[in-house]
C-alpha cells in the first residue's frame, strides 16, 4: 500500500505565552488535499486512483523560545471529504477520512 499526499492548508489561531520561554498554540484550519492511494497487490489496471479533497481540523501545540530560535511541536487532527477518482472523472460517492499528524519544526524570530 502506498500513499502520496499534497496538503495546502490555512490555519488561524492564537498563541498564549506562559512565561518567557514557553507558549501554547491552538487553531482551526481548512485546506485542500490531492492524494494518490494504491495497492500494487490488487491494482492491475496500471492506473492509480487519484482523489481531491476538502479538509478541515484543529491544531494544538507548544513553542519553546530560546532567544531568537523557536522550537515548535504541533498536533493536528481533522477530516477530509473525498470525491473518489475526481481527477479521472469517475467518482461514485463522497467519503470521509479522519487523519492525525504530529509536526516538529524550528524557526527564527526577529
Amino acid at each position: 500500500l502506498s500513499f502520496t499526499d499534497m496538503d495546502l492548508r490555512m490555519t488561524g489561531g492564537g498563541i498564549f505565552p506562559l512565561g518567557t520561554i514557553l507558549q501554547v498554540y491552538g487553531g482551526l484550519g481548512i485546506g485542500f488535499q490531492y492524494f494518490i492511494l494504491s495497492d500494487e497487490g490488487w491494482n492491475t489496471t496500471g492506473t492509480e486512483p487519484e482523489s481531491l479533497a476538502f479538509s478541515y481540523g484543529i491544531e494544538i501545540g507548544t513553542d519553546f523560545k530560546l532567544n531568537n530560535l523557536v522550537l515548535g511541536i504541533r498536533f493536528q487532527t481533522g477530516s477530509s471529504i473525498i470525491q473518489p477518482d475526481t481527477v479521472f472523472g469517475s467518482g461514485s460517492s463522497e467519503e470521509d477520512i479522519n487523519y492525525t499528524a504530529l509536526m516538529i519544526g524550528a524557526g527564527f524570530v526577529f
